[in-house]
């Protein structure tokens, strides 16, 4: 099919085109020289995406690793509480983050993005305070 406009062929165009809410603007109109940047959007995706599944796999190796050196009565119990924190996290982090995308687009999911963690890292400095100012910490040796 080609453009009623141009009369070049229509770039990435479904068969019934209508159907879809692209417009038959946007399909004729695509920018050629960006047609090369689709490969390396790709590969940077799956880069994303290697590098986000080593960080969560890491974490979650540390995090059991932490709980096995305790005593076997605590174990069971913070094993459990960590694994179940862990999947509610997850699943709400999924939820909030296709409701950010569905509202506001890539900027507001992108927003969200950054403002968990942060909140994280606000919540572990206030729960971790710094010693007090007369206290002095065990040296190691």
């Amino acid at each position: 099919a080609r453009c009623r406009s141009t009369g070049r062929p229509r770039a990435y165009a479904p068969r019934d085109y209508r159907r879809h809410a692209v417009s038959d603007h946007r399909l004729c109109h695509y920018p050629r020289e960006r047609a090369g940047v689709a490969p390396l959007t790709l590969a940077l995706l799956v880069l994303a995406a290697v590098l986000l599944d080593l960080g969560v796999s890491g974490n979650v190796v540390l995090g059991q690793r932490l709980i096995y050196a305790l005593g076997e009565a605590e174990r069971s119990r913070l094993n459990a509480i960590y694994m179940a924190t862990f999947f509610v996290g997850g699943a709400l982090g999924s939820a909030l983050g296709a409701w950010a995308y569905v509202s506001g687009g890539w900027l507001a999911a992108s927003l969200l993005g950054s403002l968990m963690p942060a909140c994280a890292l606000l919540v572990l400095w206030l729960a971790d305070p710094a010693p007090a100012p007369g206290s002095r910490e065990a040296e190691p040796g």
